[in-house]
């Protein structure tokens, strides 16, 4: 084993680094120095910072697309601005590791939110409710509302239930305590 330790310059920030890698044996160690003296040029500071700002634009250009005017997510509010950054953080990772980071399609989960109501139902699945409901031992309404976000998940695809519920939670709550107990 030997180590490859060369010293760079960050073309971004002008500071210097060491930049370490070890290797199997010398040989390997100066030909990879060599190779990093030229294609190491980015600090790890600076690299972080440009994945997080990627990152950022990623998740920004999501929801620009897909929470218009029609789906807007909820300004939230709170008793401090430490809980609403933590509220408005939680709900950046959920959008950007749950819904971005697993391609939900957000226009066919909002057109099926949209349709799926109570009211909506044919009088054939309404009967097939009440059935289901008088088993448990529900109202229809007790029943639906329970078994709704699954009936929405089915429909649009969505194959996690617990998205859905949370996806249903951040387009309409805008108190930071509810967001940080259901998301956190």
């Amino acid at each position: 084993m030997a180590k490859a330790k060369i010293t760079c310059k960050c073309e971004i920030c002008g500071g210097t680094f060491e930049h370490v890698r070890t290797c199997v044996n010398r040989s390997d160690a100066d030909s990879y120095a060599e190779w990093a003296a030229e294609h190491v040029t980015v600090c790890p500071s600076c690299y972080a910072a440009a994945k997080k700002a990627e990152a950022a634009s990623k998740l920004n250009a999501y929801i620009a697309e897909n929470f218009g005017a029609e789906h807007p997510l909820p300004k939230i509010s709170g008793v401090s601005e430490k809980q609403i950054s933590y509220a408005e953080a939680l709900r950046d990772e959920f959008i950007s590791r749950d819904l971005a980071g697993c391609h939900v399609k957000l226009a066919r989960f909002f057109a099926v939110e949209d349709k799926v109501r109570l009211e909506n139902m044919s009088e054939e699945w309404h009967a097939a409710a009440e059935k289901r409901a008088e088993s448990e031992g529900l109202s229809v309404e007790a029943w639906f509302t329970k078994n709704r976000p699954a009936i929405v998940a089915r429909t649009s695809k969505i194959t996690i239930v617990d998205v859905v519920k949370k996806l249903e939670l951040i387009v309409t709550e805008s108190n930071a305590s509810k967001l940080i107990d259901a998301l956190g």
